[in-house]
């Protein structure tokens, strides 16, 4: 399934300098980021953590090239991408990376390896076939290839969620990023979640994940807190408990 680059040793996966966002809410110029400087290397396990409005999510939408930092600059794999536009920006999005939600997102109408493959019909090149066929491949990663056939209503929380990350995950992407993707789930189907996430990180992919729960961010092998916009502190970790 991988298809990792092969960076420099020297050069992040992800750098951040000095990033800003500021919302107009009418009159109102509200500060979600205030200078962030940020950088993860190829190969991580990162965990962002911080309350309501601390400005996790923006930043997650910035670096998930969702949204454009109102100033600063921002890099993944050495391609500054605060600099692309619009298009460029999708199309950076749509090959390099994967999103897991805390909703599922996934299509009523289609089944399980449709809803995989969609991602890859939007590019252009990709034949239908081709396409169901990583799908497979893809929800045989998360060990779901028995659920093919199977739409979303007749599948647990905790499946819909896997078929999800099969999702993200059938673009074979260097970075998948993870906004509360335990969110929906209760303990034991989110304890499963992310152990399948520990091991695709294990497995050499870099994951960047964004929660509340000191619990989910324990997977992780670095913890981030943020507060009002900025990163006030972090936690490595020479070995995972998990």
């Amino acid at each position: 399934m991988s298809a990792l680059t092969s960076l420099p040793a020297s050069q992040p996966l992800i750098q951040a300098e000095a990033l800003t966002r500021t919302y107009l809410l009418g009159k109102m110029e509200v500060a979600a980021l205030r200078g962030v400087n940020l950088e993860i290397a190829q190969g991580e396990f990162v965990a962002i953590m911080g309350s309501s409005g601390s400005g996790k999510s923006t930043l997650m939408h910035l670096l998930g090239c969702l949204d454009q930092p109102t100033s600063g600059r921002y890099f993944l794999e050495g391609r500054e991408v605060s600099a692309l536009s619009l298009r460029e920006r999708s199309l950076l999005r749509g090959k390099r990376l994967g999103f897991v939600f805390q909703s599922f997102f996934l299509i009523p109408s289609l089944s399980a390896v449709d809803n995989v493959a969609l991602p890859l019909l939007y590019q252009p090149g990709v034949r239908a076939g081709s396409a169901r066929e990583q799908a497979q491949q893809a929800l045989q990663k998360v060990g779901l290839e028995g659920r093919a056939a199977h739409h979303p209503a007749e599948l647990s929380g905790g499946e819909r969620q896997r078929i999800a990350i099969a999702r993200a995950l059938v673009n074979r992407p260097p970075l998948l990023l993870a906004d509360e993707p335990t969110g929906n789930l209760d303990s034991a189907n989110g304890a499963g979640v992310m152990a399948m996430l520990l091991e695709l990180w294990k497995s050499g992919l870099t994951i960047l994940l964004v929660t509340h729960d000191p619990a989910i961010a324990a997977y992780a092998q670095r913890v981030i807190w943020m507060k009002d916009g900025r990163i006030t502190h972090e936690e490595r970790k020479d070995e995972l408990t998990q």
